[in-house]
């Protein structure tokens, strides 16, 4: 990695905070004193620039093992993706890096919530077996996260006889017109979908729509499978999931303004 010659900068703290960016976008954990040997930088600057970073949404903390992490890269405009499914798909090859988990695109089709694109895990074997071109149907009795999210964000009726849930001990819990309703309003109210336990495949989703202006484009999921000491940390993979959708739309963005030019 290049190093910035700081002296001839005039804002050497921006340019600080974006090495920081640099030395953590290979999206592994580092602690404090690991980026201040690789940025030889004082750990009270270094600390500050960290927390700036986590207040605008681009670091995240582990408070448990006391390392950070990245929630947003830097890329150079002419690497820029140029269409919508260019960037779709950066954003889950960098999702599934920063997760180690598949992540997937789900878009809203008259048959239900159809699988469009997934990413692997860097370097893992294919273990989430769903096809895509696959369907969630909207009809269907089982409600994982990303068609919940679909019948939270689409004119489908999700009040049907017959829905259920896998429960947080793996049991199936049939769900009320009450039931439902509550668990719609939760994902309108809080924007992720979260399996409550694995299926019968032995996966677990977490889902988060995404918005191309007030359009509901699809669902982004990370589908998680259970790895001993590795289970799928909430605390960690939905803020993970905010960051994706953050870094779609902000692609999205530049995409009308060029169009619009």
């Amino acid at each position: 990695m290049k190093q910035v010659q700081r002296k001839s900068i005039s804002v050497p703290g921006l340019a600080n905070g974006l090495q920081v960016l640099r030395v953590l976008e290979d999206g592994r954990e580092k602690t404090l004193q690991e980026i201040s040997k690789k940025l030889s930088l004082p750990k009270a600057s270094l600390f500050r620039i960290l927390q700036t970073l986590r207040a605008c949404g681009y670091v995240a903390k582990d408070e448990k093992n006391n390392s950070y992490r990245v929630l947003a890269r830097l890329v150079p405009i002419k690497m820029r993706p140029q269409t919508f499914e260019g960037a779709l798909i950066k954003v889950l090859d960098d999702l599934a890096l920063r997760a180690n988990f598949s992540t997937e695109w789900h878009i809203p089709t008259e048959e239900g919530m159809e699988l469009s694109l997934r990413s692997e895990r860097p370097g893992g074997e294919i273990i989430v077996r769903a096809r895509v071109g696959q369907s969630l149907k909207w009809n269907q009795a089982e409600l994982p996260s990303p068609l919940l999210v679909g019948l939270a964000f689409t004119g489908n009726d999700p009040f049907m006889e017959g829905r259920w849930i896998f429960g947080e001990d793996g049991e199936m819990i049939d769900l009320s017109k009450k039931d439902l309703d509550c668990i719609i309003s939760g994902i309108v109210a809080k924007g992720i979908a979260v399996d409550s336990n694995y299926n019968l495949n032995g996966v677990r989703r977490i889902s988060v729509p995404f918005f191309n202006g007030n359009v509901f484009k699809g669902s982004i999921s990370i589908a998680t499978t259970y790895r001993p000491k590795l289970g799928a940390n909430l605390d960690i993979l939905a803020p993970l999931l905010k960051s994706a959708i953050l870094e779609l739309s902000r692609y999205c963005n530049l995409l009308n303004e060029e169009s619009a030019e």
